[in-house]
């Protein structure tokens, strides 16, 4: 009797932990999904108003990646694959210019102004 009582319990603690082992990575896999989902359909900023003025050169020949990482690098964005995603999603054509972007603004704002060409050398801003 004992050694079944055992037994019941060795299953029954298995399967406790099989299931809170699951419910541990849908809980994390759904923050990290959410987390995401907010970046992608949340306008934000990486800096609060006033922000600081950044003159970004896209070179003849960047690519959406070389873009990207350059905006990440400068401190314009947090995330190059938000970026990315929403650029292809935008179809913007990105010309090789100089362009005044502020960290108070939005990664909408700033493929606004790619897509635009309302470049610093043109005189448009």
């Amino acid at each position: 009797m004992l050694e079944s009582f055992s037994k019941f319990l060795m299953r029954f603690a298995k399967k406790v932990l099989f299931f809170s082992v699951i419910v541990i990575i849908t809980y994390f896999l759904g923050m990290k999904l959410f987390s995401m989902g907010r970046q992608l359909f949340y306008e934000y900023s990486v800096d609060s108003k006033p922000g600081v003025d950044i003159e970004f050169t896209i070179e003849k020949g960047d690519t959406l990646d070389d873009i990207a990482n350059n905006l990440y690098d400068v401190g314009l964005i947090d995330n190059t694959t938000i970026f990315k995603f929403r650029a292809r999603g935008y179809k913007i054509n990105f010309t090789p210019n100089t362009y005044k972007l502020n960290t108070s603004m939005t990664i909408k704002n700033m493929l606004t102004i790619f897509d635009k060409n309302l470049a610093v050398e043109n005189g448009d801003q």
